[in-house]
């Protein structure tokens, strides 16, 4: 991993790694994030990594990780599977590295963060069956939309899934005016947009 100035003078590298399955991440200008699945690919870890190549790990071995950034990259939003609970959903404050369960059970990649403030909004999986008794709380769920704003710990419903609708949650993004939600739904591939 190599860095350099915005004209690509003074290049260096930072570090050297034989990491199979590595991403790099860049969340806000001061923060790069090395996310890399173990060797054995029973979970991920992330590690933040300094402009001299140390590295700092904040999170290791997390089965069926999925994250998202807020826009200013001071937030996480992130979820994955603890065997007995299922998936949850918390959230990190970079600045201090306070993790907080947010009593959601849905995956991050579900979620979208608004623009400003601790907000996100997010396709929650419902208890409505799909057909024939299969649970939604599979990998094709209907999905409930739920806002949830962070700092007060308030929960707000936009829509509840109903039977023989389906509408599943997939690349969602909150509008730069904070209101609109906007997804794919899984089952017809086609846009959505809900007023929040």
């Amino acid at each position: 991993m190599a860095i350099h100035s915005a004209d690509g003078a003074d290049p260096r590298t930072i570090l050297t790694s034989r990491a199979e399955s590595a991403e790099l991440l860049w969340p806000a200008p001061d923060t790069l994030i090395l996310a890399s699945k173990r060797s054995d690919r029973s979970g991920t870890d992330l590690t933040a990594v300094s402009t001299e190549g140390d590295l700092l790990p904040f999170m290791t071995n997390r089965e069926s990780l999925e994250f998202i950034w807020s826009r200013d990259g001071r937030y996480l939003l992130f979820s994955y599977f603890v065997p007995g609970s299922g998936v949850g959903l918390w959230y990190r404050d970079m600045s201090t590295g306070a993790e907080v369960p947010l009593g959601l059970a849905t995956g991050a990649r579900k979620c979208a963060w608004h623009p400003a403030g601790l907000s996100v909004t997010c396709g929650i999986p419902s208890k409505t069956s799909l057909v024939n008794g299969v649970s939604s709380a599979m990998t094709a769920t209907l999905d409930d939309i739920v806002t949830l704003d962070i700092a007060e710990g308030k929960e707000h419903r936009s829509y509840v899934a109903r039977q023989g609708v389906f509408l599943g949650v997939i690349d969602p993004l909150v509008s730069s005016s904070g209101n609109h939600f906007v997804f794919t739904n899984l089952f017809d591939k086609k846009a959505y947009s809900l007023e929040l």
